[in-house]
């Protein structure tokens, strides 16, 4: 017919742009979720390191009160002091280290509002 002109695009064209520019916001949205895990984890660094330095502060306490006790057993009275007094220090800092990291890790699970927006 005369008065019909034909589309610049056929359906096919359009589908096979459209299928283009999804993969692309896929693509997108993966670099952007893969940039917000990188920094949670590299701000999770902290609280896990303060974490496992008093879990290992706490072994070595419980170590230390056990020498102490040893060490008092033979000697009926005083390495117990010494003993008791180093691992109750020791395990107070262990506790204050552990405390301190469970409370950065609800900071850090949370999302920021920077981080919301794209």
């Amino acid at each position: 017919m005369a008065g019909v002109e034909e589309p610049e695009e056929t359906i096919g064209d359009l589908f096979s742009r459209a299928f283009q520019e999804g993969g692309q916001l896929v693509r997108a949205e993966l670099a952007v979720y893969r940039r917000l895990a990188i920094r949670r984890a590299l701000a999770a660094r902290l609280a896990v390191g303060m974490m496992l330095a008093g879990v290992l502060l706490a072994f070595g306490s419980a170590a230390a009160l056990i020498v102490g006790l040893a060490l008092g057993l033979a000697h009926f009275i005083g390495p117990v002091g010494g003993g008791i007094v180093a691992a109750l220090i020791g395990f107070a800092i262990a506790a204050l280290l552990l405390r301190s990291g469970f409370k950065r890790l609800p900071s850090i699970a949370a999302p920021d509002e920077e981080e919301t927006a794209p």
